[in-house]
């Protein structure tokens, strides 16, 4: 999946937002986003893919990691 968001926004506008060279971003498409570049990336290719979907384990909530205004009604309110 990380393959084709990179394909369909392309390695070289994906540096710039992220501030980082093409070869970085060439390289996640094998190795993967980092954990620590997670949040920026789902932010530059506009949460195509939320940190939840990429680090389930880190982002265990498919909410975490998001802007407010994309984040669902669903949260528990129980406390």
């Amino acid at each position: 999946m990380i393959s084709e968001i990179i394909k369909k926004h392309g390695a070289a506008s994906l540096a710039k937002k992220l501030n980082e060279s093409i070869q970085t971003i060439n390289n996640w498409v094998s190795r993967g986003v980092p954990l620590d570049k997670a949040v920026a990336f789902c932010d530059a290719v506009d949460y195509e893919i939320s940190p939840h979907q990429m680090y389930p384990k880190q982002y265990p909530h498919p909410n975490d990691g998001l802007p407010p205004g994309l984040r669902c009604a669903c949260e528990d309110k129980a406390a």
